[in-house]
């Protein structure tokens, strides 16, 4: 009888044992689980503080190029109004000056008459009349009134001269400023297509970033 109830005994012992083995390895697999999700949380985790930073400085960066773009932008049109008053200026540089051509040469026309008739075919006319005079003032108020036709004449004709030169010179000043003018545009233009293409490769990556930040999202 003594034998039969430690052969029990013994029996349920081992059984006890087992189960307590069996309980501990499934705990200890489980604590595994845990750690390593906890771990793989941590990790994904910090994958989103990563990708939330890489967003908000890429909103800085593209924030700070379209400001620059904007100014860019603004000083273009800028620029193209001022181009425009100056090539508004030039053509009327360029009517000046036609228009200071044309009086020119019709005033050196009719002097050239005017000195051909009193001094080639009006010598006798001239005569008559200064021997017709009857005190010396006619005399000398007849003689000047000639003088006077050619000074006018010759002053007139130096302003036409004048005016055509000044209209030359306004041109052609005009004409370097809008070349330069022309120059900056370039690089405006040149600088805006720099600045639009860096902000679409930012705006690229900024959707990369969005679509990564899901992904993350979505793991934790």
């Amino acid at each position: 009888m003594k034998k039969r109830i430690l052969v029990f005994l013994l029996a349920l012992a081992t059984a006890v044992t087992g189960t307590t083995s069996v309980y501990a390895d499934t705990k200890s697999d489980a604590q595994k689980q845990a750690n390593t999700a906890k771990e793989n949380l941590n990790a994904v985790n910090k994958q989103l503080n990563e990708i939330e930073n890489q967003q908000k400085a890429l909103k800085n960066e593209m924030a700070g190029m379209n400001q620059q773009l904007v100014a860019i932008l603004v000083a273009k049109k800028s620029l193209e109004n001022d181009i425009a008053d100056i090539q508004v200026q030039i053509q009327q540089a360029q009517t000046d000056l036609e228009a200071a051509r044309i009086k020119e040469a019709k005033q050196y026309a009719d002097m050239k008459l005017r000195i051909q008739y009193m001094y080639e075919n009006g010598d006798s006319s001239f005569i008559s009349e200064i021997l017709e005079a009857k005190t010396i003032a006619e005399v000398i108020n007849r003689a000047e009134y000639y003088n006077q036709v050619y000074s006018a004449d010759r002053k007139m004709l130096v302003s036409y001269q004048e005016t055509k030169l000044q209209a030359q010179e306004l041109e052609a000043g005009l004409q370097q400023q809008l070349a330069g003018m022309e120059e900056m545009k370039t690089v405006q233009v040149a600088q805006q297509e720099q600045y639009e293409a860096i902000i679409a490769k930012l705006d690229t990556k900024l959707g990369d970033a969005n679509s990564q930040l899901s992904q993350a999202q979505a793991m934790a």
